[in-house]
């Protein structure tokens, strides 16, 4: 007779193999394994956050670039129409 422990993880195992299969991510059979790909996610999740505080940083600042151009043109004189010219003025 099996014993009931064995059985729930033996499914357990199942479960998990088919989740891990349908994330398409590959199931460690062992300790040594297990490390080698917890250290090849650690080093991807380093690189991800790095590019993804790149990325930030150079949205802040296209951000500011936007900013100061939007403020410069309000604060412009206004310019002379020409007969024909169909361009209105911010604010008009």
């Amino acid at each position: 007779m099996d014993n009931p422990i064995n059985r729930v993880a033996e499914q357990q195992r199942r479960t998990l193999d088919f989740v891990l299969d349908s994330l398409g991510l590959r199931h460690a059979h062992d300790d040594v394994v297990r490390r080698d790909r917890i250290a090849e996610l650690e080093t991807a999740v380093a690189a991800l956050s790095a590019e993804n505080r790149a990325l930030r940083t150079e949205v802040q600042e296209l951000e500011r670039q936007v900013s100061l151009r939007a403020g410069s043109r309000s604060t412009r004189t206004s310019w002379a129409a020409r007969p024909g010219d169909r361009r209105i003025r911010a604010g008009k």
